[in-house]
Order: C-alpha cells, then structure tokens, then sequence
C-alpha cells in the first residue's frame, strides 16, 4: 500500500491539536564510543551547554500542543530519571522502560509505548536527532486522520541514513538504509 507524502513546506496558523510527543531514547549509541559510555547519547552535553534531551523538551514546550511527553528508555534508564526529577515539565513527563534495548532496536521500543499510541494521536522521534520546532509545528498542523513522514532533501546521503523513495505522485514507494537511489532522506520525526 502506497501512502501519500506532503512536504511540510507550509504553516498554518489558528489551529492547535493536542497530542503526545514519543520519543524513543533506548540506544546504547555505540557509534560514539567513549562518549556514551556512561550517558545515553540524548543527555551528552552539546556546543551550547544543552542536550539533546533539552532541545526536544523547549520544542515541545513552545510549540505547546503536546498533552504528554514518553520517553521511552532502555540503556541508562536511570539517568534519564536522574534528568527527569525536578524538571519544569515534569507532570508531562513519563518514562516508559524497553528492557529489550541491547538485543532489538527501534521497533521495539515503539512497541514497549504501544498503549500509549492507542490511547491519544501522537508524534514520534528519534531521541538523538536534533530538530528545529518548526517540524514540530508543522508535523502538528498536518492534521490528525494522516500518517506524515517528514522527509528531508540531502545532498550527501549517508550509508546509516534513512532513505526514501517517493513516486510520480509524491507515494513512499521505500523507506529503507539500503536505498542508494534515494535523494530523500527520512527526518527521524
């Protein structure tokens, strides 16, 4: 089955639907070696002092129509809990524990939230991508009886990266790291 793909290259303004944020924050991140050793890659420190963790929260908090935010974790659960205690948001905040992070990747982790999508529309991400909370915005705005990929155009495309493949149409055709004929690439939103 083919699904439909918009670019979500609009804003519009006036209408606000409240969902839940998923952010799935499992990994181990052994690409970083060292660097994730003792830190889930969403909580290492960035440039600017911020994590990448902080970076989703603000999004979240300024786009304001997220009714819950999950975080869902694996390795270092407890860090995150760590980071979690005391913030400004915390009644939005709840953690949901993959106990399968080291053996399975991502799907399980949206499986381990798997209620949590029955029960209220929702947005998924990727713990350690940074986006602009704009995507937000527009991935909000796009409507709620939709399935939405934001999609990226770019010119270098990476052998780890996501890519898609879109027909005449603008219809996913694939979505796969195995693509070399991709010129999009997946967001991780």
């Amino acid at each position: 089955m083919l699904l439909p793909v918009r670019q979500l290259n609009y804003y519009i303004t006036g209408i606000v639907i409240i969902i839940n944020l998923i952010i799935l924050a499992a990994g181990k991140g052994t690409r970083l070696g060292k660097l994730t050793e003792n830190v889930p890659k969403p909580l290492l420190p960035l440039r600017d002092g911020n994590t990448i963790l902080d970076k989703h929260l603000a999004s979240a908090a300024k786009v304001g129509c997220f009714k819950k935010i999950y975080l869902v974790t694996g390795y270092n659960a407890d860090a995150f809990d760590r980071y979690l205690q005391g913030h400004a948001g915390a009644n939005k905040l709840e953690t949901i524990f993959n106990p399968q992070y080291d053996s399975y990747g991502p799907l399980v982790s949206l499986w381990t939230a798997r209620q949590k999508m029955l029960e209220e529309d929702f947005v998924i991400v990727n713990g350690d991508t940074i986006y602009r909370h704009t995507v937000f915005e527009k991935l909000n705005l796009a409507g709620t009886d939709k399935i939405i990929l934001a999609i990226s155009n770019k010119d270098n495309i990476e052998k780890d990266d996501m890519k898609v493949v879109l027909d005449r149409e603008n219809h996913v055709v694939t979505v796969s790291k195995v693509n070399d004929d991709a010129g999009l690439v997946s967001a991780g939103a």
